[in-house]
């Protein structure tokens, strides 16, 4: 059996500065989401994504964590709308965990 680990840039916003990446983790069909804001300076960027445009599509939806602080998003469902900030040059990396 062979895993696919690849990355996939899925989704880019706002002129092309903000980058969402998904990459597979265990357990079975949860991700690693990372927001990635390019721009040198300004402020913070407020995003806005549902998770389906993001490919997040498991019917019973995900528990969500941002994993720097493992501070607890919450339980989100494919059609709701994940919102984050991202800081200029910064990223943000949150889990996904497939809820059975």
């Amino acid at each position: 059996m062979q895993i696919n680990h690849a990355i996939l840039c899925v989704f880019q916003l706002y002129n092309d500065t903000v980058h969402i990446w998904t990459r597979p983790v265990t357990p079975d069909g949860s991700y690693a989401v990372a927001a990635v804001y390019s721009k040198q300076q300004g402020y913070p960027i407020h995003v806005t994504i549902q998770l389906s445009a993001i490919e997040l599509t498991a019917p019973h939806g995900y528990n969500i964590t941002e994993v720097f602080d493992n501070v607890y998003v919450g339980h989100m469902k494919p059609n709701q709308n994940l919102t984050f900030f991202v800081n200029p040059s910064g990223i943000r990396l949150l889990r996904a965990t497939r809820v059975k």
